[in-house]
């Protein structure tokens, strides 16, 4: 009997040892972000596409192209830092196969988008062979691209703030700055539609609704802090009226907790809940003896239940019997509400410190009646909370300038800047030979970015060179046809 319990024992150590979870090689390494775009920004007439690689996407390769929604209305992707965006915009003389048609003839040898120097509008100056768009050069100068004299020139401006996606900072425009989403996010069974407004978008509300791209694709729109992203969703059981069809799973370890004001079925107090998705409700009245109480649940969810008021309900929770047949006691002096923040500091005295993780706590008497945890809504974003004078909960959302993790803002200051550089392959303008051109600047946070030499269409080169630490590139006419990123020889 003893040698069959150890051996028990035996199998029972070996089953333990078989399942343990190997490391995978792929955890231990994550490519940087990045986002690229082939006609290098919002540009109608000249068919592009973007490609990114960010968290959103788990670092893997995703793409998005210009596409004609109708034939008079153009979805013209681009990158929003690195991630992908897009824009709907109306051609006057229609769309087809990703562009605007016939583009407007131009009355001099150049054409400047923003009509000469806008230093708080991006962009763009065009001749008869390149396109250059406005940029900022450091994190103060902006590189501003006008016409003079027929010709292309460029004016180096020292912005009065910051400089930021080709165009000078305006504080005042920058404080009506907001991105609002009507689905609170990813939400692939609820239309929605994103509204942001931003210095990418001059400040003017730019739309973006969730649209089926085919049958079985949804491009879903969310905000991330001001600005407006786009994600495409794999629909498993179809894509239909810009909604992916079937029944939501939720995975409980994703979702924030749900929250409930008065802890619970509590009949008697009018309550607030929040799901872990965002959604919020709150009790109410449904007749004069009839409360609608909401609770939330076991999961990030909530649920509702009808209760019976005896004494009738009034504003949202059941009325308590009133006794009149003795005189009431002196009345004690009412508890008071009291509001805890664990973030506190002597350099964040209001608790709006995003910097550390903190549990924001209401109480009366020592029972607690609301718990607000601080976390990380997105890599990028911190959900805080904090006390109000009146003794209340709120929390607000602050972008993290270097990222979020275990639910407070990084504070690490940013490493030094490299050496701007730029190397070509095929040394300059060479449509003969096929080239590679890396870069290192400003505009791409110094991380290297590779832009190479490709065919534009079966007689025209798009062909990449150096301007300084910058990577340009132009439209060159190959007389025997283009293919493989050269100019065909005779």
């Amino acid at each position: 009997m003893k040698r069959l319990f150890l051996f028990f024992i035996l199998i029972i150590l070996l089953l333990s040892l078989t399942s343990c979870t190997r490391i995978n090689d792929n955890d231990l390494f994550k490519p940087e972000a990045m986002c690229t775009d082939s006609d290098h920004g919002i540009y109608e007439y000249v068919k592009g596409e973007a490609a990114s690689r960010n968290a959103l996407n788990d670092y893997r390769l995703s793409t998005g192209s210009d596409i004609c929604i109708d034939e008079n209305t153009l979805q013209e992707t681009y990158c929003n830092h690195v991630y992908i965006d897009s824009e709907y915009i109306e051609c006057q003389n229609g769309c087809k196969n990703g562009i605007c048609l016939e583009m407007p003839e131009l009355e001099t040898s150049c054409v400047d988008s923003d009509h000469g120097k806008n230093y708080y509008v991006r962009g763009f100056v065009k001749d008869a062979d390149k396109i250059y768009m406005d940029k900022c050069d450091t994190f103060k100068e902006l590189a501003e691209f006008f016409c003079e004299n027929g010709k292309i020139n460029v004016e180096t401006y020292l912005c009065k703030n910051d400089c930021k996606s080709g165009i000078c900072i305006d504080p005042v425009l920058t404080s009506i700055a907001e991105c609002t989403d009507s689905d609170n996010g990813i939400n692939q069974y609820v239309k929605g539609e994103a509204l942001s407004r931003n210095e990418l978008n001059d400040f003017k509300l730019s739309k973006n609704p969730d649209t089926c791209i085919d049958e079985n694709t949804l491009q879903e729109a969310y905000c991330i802090g001001i600005y407006s992203s786009i994600k495409q969703v794999d629909c498993q059981k179809g894509c239909k009226d810009d909604v992916c069809l079937g029944e939501p799973e939720f995975e409980q370890e994703s979702l924030i907790d749900c929250i409930d004001s008065d802890t619970g079925r509590n009949y008697y107090v009018k309550g607030t809940v929040r799901s872990g998705l965002g959604k919020k409700v709150i009790d109410r009245c449904n007749s004069a003896h009839e409360l609608i109480e909401y609770f939330c649940r076991n999961d990030p969810s909530f649920d509702a239940e009808t209760h019976r008021c005896v004494h009738g309900c009034k504003d949202g929770a059941c009325l308590r019997l009133e006794t009149v047949t003795k005189p009431d006691p002196e009345p004690e002096p009412e508890a008071k509400e009291i509001c805890t923040d664990s973030d506190v500091t002597d350099k964040f005295p209001d608790g709006k410190n995003i910097y550390m993780k903190g549990v924001s706590k209401t109480s009366k008497l020592e029972k607690v009646y609301a718990t607000f945890k601080d976390s990380c809504e997105m890599f990028d974003t911190i959900v805080e909370g904090y006390c109000t004078p009146e003794g209340k909960i709120k929390a607000y959302e602050k972008v993290c300038l270097y990222g979020c993790k275990d639910d407070a803002c990084l504070k690490e200051e940013p490493d030094p800047e490299p050496e701007a550089s730029c190397t070509d392959s095929d040394g300059g303008i060479d449509k003969y030979v096929w080239g590679k051109v890396i870069s290192i600047n400003s505009l791409n946070d110094f991380r290297p970015q590779t832009n190479s030499d490709v065919c534009f269409d079966e007689n025209t080169l798009q062909e990449a060179y150096c301007d300084g630490v910058h990577s340009p590139s132009e439209h060159i006419t190959c007389q025997n046809g283009c293919e493989d990123g050269v100019c065909l020889r005779e």
